[in-house]
């Protein structure tokens, strides 16, 4: 089960309304900057043409972006609920051995870090959604100013996608090992709290339990841990540099190729301006949503 189809079972009316009042806001984002370069084009006594256009989305882009952010209050706290009573529900209807096989610091770690990590991904999903808004209006104002500017940033986009995904399969890799030696952690932290009384009279076990058992087991979720979050900040660092890349390209390279009026570059820096925040935006936030998938998949699991 993916992030996405959790939701849609939750409510879909709410997570249909949160998208498309995000991707309202983030078009109306991307409309106010189109409006932005063209009044910068235009002759300055044509410039109050655009003042309604401007007051329209101006006013449009918070109001969707409230919108969008309630709606998803609300399923994300539904969601959350849900998903405890449901694996409370689930608990309760199992018999002794399979609650046995299934070991209680696992049950305690998948209602307490998972829920908690799922929420926190389901809360940035509306501003994902502007976001994405943004970055595709910007795309659509490229086309508008020049088609052949767009298969080039299009297909670095591609190659930045194709590799950001290989990246994020290795992290989320790591990170699902860091997630299954969670539950061996716990449970010698239920071994410190339930057999304290033996430990503390067996000097040697509790310096063995201690050195070997506790201490190996905390040091490889660091490992896992540590490894999946690097593969993931590379991602957020190639993205970074393949915007950089079509910056540079725009600046440097498109105007020995073809003529560009200055207003049209102007325009350009504009817009790659603009497209920076959201895109490092989107990239930040692939780390809570890889991790909200491997705790999701341990849930279902």
């Amino acid at each position: 089960m993916t992030l996405l189809s959790f939701l849609l079972q939750t409510s879909w009316p709410l997570l249909t309304l949160s998208i498309l009042a995000g991707l309202i806001s983030g078009g109306c984002s991307a409309g106010l900057l189109a409006l932005i370069g063209r009044v910068i084009a235009i002759d300055p006594e044509q410039v109050a043409i655009g003042v309604p256009y401007f007051v329209i989305l101006g006013i449009l882009t918070p109001i969707s972006a409230i919108v969008s952010q309630l709606a998803l209050v609300r399923l994300s706290q539904s969601a959350v609920l849900n998903l405890r009573l449901h694996l409370a529900r689930q608990i309760l209807r199992s018999d002794l051995q399979r609650i046995e096989a299934l070991d209680a610091p696992r049950l305690l770690a998948t209602l307490t870090d998972d829920v908690q990590m799922i929420s926190k991904a389901i809360s940035t999903l509306p501003l994902i959604c502007i976001d994405l808004a943004v970055v595709v209006g910007c795309f659509g104002y490229i086309a508008v100013l020049s088609w052949q500017v767009l298969l080039a940033v299009a297909a670095l986009t591609v190659v930045a996608m194709g590799s950001c995904i290989i990246l994020i399969r290795k992290g989320k890799y790591w990170l699902t090992r860091s997630r299954n030696e969670q539950d061996q952690l716990y449970a010698h932290f239920r071994t410190i709290v339930a057999g304290f009384k033996e430990l503390k009279l067996h000097t040697q076990r509790r310096r063995a339990f201690f050195d070997q058992d506790l201490y190996g087991s905390a040091d490889r979720f660091r490992r896992q841990n540590e490894r999946g979050l690097a593969y993931i900040t590379v991602t957020s660092s190639w993205g970074k540099f393949i915007f950089v890349l079509a910056m540079g390209f725009i600046l440097f390279f498109l105007p020995n190729i073809m003529t560009v009026p200055p207003t049209t570059m102007s325009s350009y820096i504009v817009i790659f301006t603009y497209l920076m925040l959201p895109l490092e935006k989107l990239v930040a936030k692939l780390p809570t949503f890889t991790q909200a998938n491997v705790a999701l998949q341990k849930w279902t699991s």
